[in-house]
């Protein structure tokens, strides 16, 4: 596989719009994790267009994430919400280069009833 990347993505379910990079480049590291420089807000219109969606919409009407690099071991770590499928995190993977991964949801990339349930309780 090619050297693994560390960026974002947004993915409509047919196509996805990714941004990446080397981990070498234009990032920051937390512990053991590179993580990209690059945000969501800043790349929707270019985004958009290559979704083919409406760019007024907000950037988070898409389920999107991130890829990070665990620096220790050279693991890929995608960032995701529960609407991005496991078929879709292995092409996500693959577009970042990564051929040793794991996924971990992040409340951060929730949408709609997903989102909501972080904040509004069921009980009455």
């Amino acid at each position: 596989m090619n050297d693994p990347k560390v960026g974002i993505w947004w993915d409509n379910g047919k196509v996805i719009a990714d941004f990446s990079h080397s981990p070498n480049r234009d990032t920051n590291q937390i512990a053991n994790r590179i993580d990209s420089n690059l945000a969501h807000v800043d790349l929707w219109i270019e985004a958009a267009l290559r979704l083919k969606t409406d760019p007024s919409k907000e950037y988070f009407s898409v389920p999107r994430g991130r890829v990070l690099l665990d620096a220790q071991n050279s693991t890929g770590i995608i960032l995701h919400g529960p609407a991005t499928s496991k078929e879709r995190l292995r092409v996500i993977a693959q577009l970042f280069g990564l051929s040793h991964w794991r996924s971990e949801q992040d409340c951060h990339y929730f949408m709609g009833a997903d989102a909501d349930s972080l904040f509004f309780d069921d009980e009455d």
